[in-house]
């Protein structure tokens, strides 16, 4: 079974980025290229097809900075590390301190996602605020006699 590859070509199309947007990501350490062609041109492998899948949901739902997002990633590689300690492990010590080590990553991102949407929530309550003043006003409107 072979490895399937694509191109920058092929990866702009599949999910809507630019070519600068890969560079980017690469010069920034969020990817990285799974190999280079002879003539030196980046090609990626399905790894990284669904890490860029991540970051683009990440990026999109969350509307977190690239900083950020790195900083989930980072998170989130932890916890797939302290998974593999803790299956590898037979101590009940050491796998009660990857249970906290992990909790607290997690807590971490669940704050992080929570103030997000609490700020949302208040962008929200403003545009009610003005749909409900908007709509009071239309009422006013409504009520007056009409002057032509």
């Amino acid at each position: 079974m072979s490895e399937t590859f694509y191109s920058v070509d092929d990866v702009k199309k599949m999910l809507g980025i630019t070519a600068r947007t890969l560079r980017y990501y690469e010069e920034i350490g969020l990817i990285s290229p799974s190999r280079r062609t002879a003539g030196g041109h980046r090609i990626y492998d399905e790894h990284v097809l669904r890490q860029l899948k991540h970051i683009l949901r990440i990026k999109e739902n969350l509307g977190l900075s690239l900083d950020g997002i790195h900083r989930v990633l980072v998170m989130e590689a932890s916890l797939e590390e302290l998974e593999s300690t803790y299956k590898k492990t037979g101590l009940t010590d050491e796998k009660l301190e990857i249970l906290d080590e992990a909790t607290e990553l997690l807590q971490e991102i669940i704050n992080g996602t929570q103030e997000k949407i609490e700020k949302l929530r208040v962008i929200e309550q403003s545009f009610l605020n003005r749909l409900k003043k908007a709509e009071q006003m239309k009422e006013q409107l409504l009520q007056e006699p009409i002057h032509e």
